[in-house]
């Protein structure tokens, strides 16, 4: 417990981007290879589950809703608006249907429930030998609306386009091929009402972690290890950073370094578990999840977010899965957390 207390002060001191100083005295210069096989061990993938009982609700359309639409389609070809030919009227038809499915939807009474999941993943490192490490506190913890929507598109999308298709071959029964732009439409229609009346019951969030094994020709099967979250800070435009705990001994660990001795132009490297050289459908993700990516590039300038924090901008590529990953500088130190690109 007195250990977790002094590394919660200590965290309470550094910055968005993770200064951890130990000495303002610069270190030597390690060859990119020796910095990679030194630090990947210590480098994991760490995973956030979330698990519910969702419970959504059958619906149904009222019996005005068929007269309605042939009466709107009538009045568009009266007006001119449409021509009077069945590829038009049915192309009128679609669009009518996804403005206004949601407006004639009731529910039936009733219900489904079944127990889904929804995942984050992103980069840890760990700091100490028994198991303490540190990730980016979006990895580990979402706001409730985003995990809503998480859990709406992991359990409905199925329904959403059973729905669409069976609607779709029923058009070309009647001789109308709807584009994919129409089939998108209707799909997002169902989908919206079924999110709507959507419950989530019985959440529950585990942490685990995959440790890289960097050995050749070593075992490379991949086991999460469960983790205990610890301490967690606030995502962007807070404290990005959260604690986790690995119940295990004699870890490798990762050197923490000092970021004051950084100057524009110096090299970085980031690594972590980049989810598009990680969990691509082309890779062996049990294998790729055993080694971490290396990147590498300059401190491109050290600027302060809005809300006081500073960070380092660095041109080294990360995408999503490289959040709570070390930016190492030169001497293979971590001296940051990549917490967040730029998009254009």
């Amino acid at each position: 417990m007195e250990q977790l207390r002094k590394l919660s002060c200590f965290l309470l001191c550094i910055c968005m981007v993770c200064i951890l100083a130990t000495t303002a005295f610069a270190s030597e210069t390690m060859d990119t290879r020796t910095l990679a096989m030194v630090n990947k061990p210590g480098v994991v993938l760490v995973q956030t589950l979330w698990t519910a009982d969702i419970t959504w609700h059958e619906f149904s359309f009222g019996s005005d809703f068929e007269q309605d639409l042939a009466a709107a389609i009538e009045e568009l070809i009266r007006s001119e608006t449409i021509p009077n030919t069945e590829e038009a009227m049915y192309s009128a038809m679609v669009q009518l249907m996804i403005e206004n499915m949601g407006y004639y939807a009731f529910v039936t009474g009733n219900a489904q429930t079944e127990t889904a999941s929804t995942a984050a993943v992103g980069t840890g490192f760990i700091v100490t030998p028994d198991g303490y490490m540190l990730t980016n506190a979006h990895v580990v913890q979402t706001d409730e609306e985003e995990l809503y929507m998480q859990f709406a598109m992991s359990a409905l999308e199925e329904y959403a386009v059973s729905g669409a298709n069976e609607f779709d071959a029923e058009m070309r029964r009647n001789g109308y091929a709807m584009s994919q732009e129409e089939w998108d439409g209707i799909a997002n229609a169902f989908y919206s009402i079924l999110a709507q009346g959507m419950d989530i019951n019985n959440l529950q969030t585990t942490y685990s972690c995959y440790m890289g094994n960097v050995t050749p020709g070593s075992d490379v099967s991949a086991k999460g290890i469960l983790l205990d979250l610890r301490k967690v800070g606030e995502p962007i435009p807070g404290k990005d950073v959260a604690v986790l705990k690995l119940d295990k001994t004699n870890l490798p660990t990762v050197t923490i370094g000092d970021d004051t001795a950084l100057r524009t132009g110096d090299k970085v490297y980031a690594m972590g578990y980049p989810a598009v050289a990680t969990l691509s459908e082309a890779l062996n993700v049990t294998q790729a999840i055993q080694e971490p990516t290396l990147t590498q590039g300059i401190l491109s300038a050290k600027k302060e977010m809005a809300g006081g924090w500073s960070i380092l901008q660095t041109d080294a590529a990360i995408h999503g899965g490289n959040s709570g990953g070390p930016l190492f500088n030169e001497a293979g130190e971590v001296i940051g957390i990549n917490t967040f690109g730029m998009i254009d």
